[in-house]
């Protein structure tokens, strides 16, 4: 999904592939649980911990466990 904002000029994408985000953004945000957990450069992102998948998984570990449940 892309989005255009009208007064910068830039495009917001939402995507679930680390891949993709790596090869077409510059900058990115990270959400977990409703909460902004990252806003950073690719390359600053990446920087954290070696590689921008590891970054992220990294950042999201205590978010990744479903506790969401079927009644």
């Amino acid at each position: 999904m892309a989005l255009h904002t009208a007064f910068s000029g830039r495009t917001a994408r939402a995507s679930h592939l680390i891949s993709e985000v790596a090869q077409t953004a510059d900058e990115l945000i990270v959400i977990g649980q409703g909460r902004l957990l990252a806003h950073a450069t690719v390359a600053e992102f990446s920087a954290t911990a070696g590689t921008l998948e590891d970054a992220f998984f990294k950042l999201t570990e205590s978010a990744s466990e479903y506790t969401g449940g079927i009644a």
